[in-house]
């Protein structure tokens, strides 16, 4: 059970509906209702103070023991454990920029640009995570777009030396495979 819930509840919310078909005649509670209703039922339960602290207890956990993982450099259970933070507060930017640099650190690239591009999504205004952006893109191989994020970084800290390095070193990179 994830936050309290039941495994019913899990497999509706996940529209898992093999699971729900095999589990709703085992619940008696609901036997009488449709999908709709259940799901709305069950929605209204996420407001609950139960579920609420349940969610802030797995979230300051899960995040921990991820930045324990991360600085082990155990970044296959970092991303698990972020995985977990986020499925908890998924608006967190930052547990996504830490993921996107866990998955980068495996080179996995495409989770990477992910969860780099999430991040600018809830923090537009945060230079670090088009610097994260641009280290996926660059792991990617597509320097054009990793020089683009880089631009953005740069606009939110003007003059900052490590991105203005890191531009030169994608332009270069640009002319070198043009070749």
């Amino acid at each position: 059970m994830q936050y309290g819930s039941t495994p019913l509840e899990n497999a509706i919310r996940a529209f898992r509906d093999g699971s729900v078909n095999m589990l709703l005649p085992l619940t008696r509670s609901f036997a009488e209702y449709n999908l709709t209703q259940i799901k709305g039922y069950l929605d209204s339960l996420e407001d609950t103070p139960e579920r609420k602290n349940k969610k802030a207890e797995v979230y300051g956990h899960a995040t921990a023991t991820g930045n324990q993982e991360l600085n082990a450099d155990n970044y296959l259970n970092a991303i698990h454990y972020y995985t977990t933070a986020i499925n908890a507060n998924p608006s967190d930017a930052a547990l996504y920029l830490l993921r996107s640099f866990s998955y980068a650190r495996l080179f996995n690239g495409q989770n990477a640009l992910k969860d780099a591009q999430r991040c600018v999504r809830l923090r537009p205004n945060w230079a670090k995570a088009y610097e994260r952006e641009a280290a996926a893109w660059e792991l990617l191989r597509d320097y054009r777009m990793a020089l683009q994020a880089l631009s953005n970084a740069l606009r939110l800290q003007p003059g900052e030396a490590q991105i203005e390095k890191r531009i030169r070193y994608m332009k270069e990179e640009i002319e070198w495979n043009q070749d």
